[in-house]
């Protein structure tokens, strides 16, 4: 798990002022290497917020003001689910390294463990409601 550190996404996106959406990306870990085989395993989806309008997080607070990895989070966790959102909202992010994250994660706050398997990540938006406009312009990682 700690091999994450060094893995660098890029992510640029054209965001609008309405609607209620969410930006940023999805990293999905499981404690089955094949889970949409077998669906017996545990996971998390791990969601960074880069920037949202209108759509506060649902699940519960854990922890304000968080620095990590040079930036600062707000925590929230509820079942299998966990958003680190940013204080200080961003449209694109270049060479973000996911393995400060993953460690808080990990080392931290245990939502993950360390043999469990990364087996996607996403970047986009979640879009609740309007949206004309909003585009994921790259991605990489």
């Amino acid at each position: 798990m700690n091999r994450l550190a060094g893995v660098l996404l890029n992510l640029s996106c054209t965001q609008v002022s309405s609607g209620n959406w969410d930006n940023g990306y999805d990293i999905w870990f499981n404690s089955d290497p094949n889970p949409l085989t077998n669906q017996t395993g545990s996971y998390l989806e791990l969601m960074v917020w880069l920037s949202d309008h209108n759509a506060p997080p649902t699940l519960a607070p854990v922890a304000s003001n968080v620095p990590i990895g040079g930036r600062t989070y707000n925590i929230y966790m509820s079942g299998t689910e966990a958003i680190y959102q940013l204080t200080a909202a961003v449209s694109s992010v270049t060479n973000r390294d996911l393995g400060p994250i993953v460690y808080d994660a990990l080392n931290t706050r245990h939502y993950v463990q360390s043999n469990w398997y990364l087996i996607d990540i996403e970047a986009g938006f979640e879009i609740w409601q309007g949206g004309n406009g909003l585009r994921v312009n790259s991605f990489s990682g």
